[in-house]
């Protein structure tokens, strides 16, 4: 298998493994959370919940910067729509508008947590574009050509 097929499917695999956890959980009547996080309420819950798949999807989508967060939060809130779907048909469970809310909420902390880890990463590797470049820019990197 080619490295850049093996290197998508490693990234693919975190998220969607995430998801069948959330998925099964959700299959649940009951989900076995703790009482004690119950305290935090329902919708906070799902929020937590929502936070690693934002920064999963972002993280296996790639695209530049905000773009891989974007599609990032949007591949988690779809996700969580068909998840508040499939609770229609768990018994004791329910579709609820406000859980999906909260879901949005969630993977969008998630996937600006990777979009801050993306812009830190890049701040310290430095310019992206080569010293060459920069000579074309006034007051930039004209030291370079006089000591070169």
């Amino acid at each position: 298998m080619p490295s850049a097929r093996r290197s998508t499917l490693w990234r693919l695999v975190p998220p969607l493994a995430y998801m069948a956890v959330v998925f099964a959980l959700s299959h649940s009547p009951s989900p076995p959370v703790p009482r004690a996080l119950w305290v935090l309420g329902d919708k906070t819950l799902h929020a937590v919940e929502y936070v690693p798949m934002g920064f999963l999807w972002a993280r296996a989508l790639r695209a530049a910067g905000a773009r891989a967060a974007g599609w990032g939060w949007l591949a988690a809130v779809g996700f969580g729509l068909t998840d508040e779907l499939h609770q229609a048909f768990v018994p004791r469970r329910d579709p609820s508008a406000l859980d999906l809310l909260a879901d949005a909420v969630g993977a969008a902390v998630g996937a600006l947590a990777w979009l801050a880890l993306f812009w830190a990463a890049r701040w310290r590797a430095g310019p992206v574009c080569p010293p060459a470049a920069l000579g074309d820019i006034p007051g930039v990197g004209q030291k370079n050509r006089r000591q070169g």
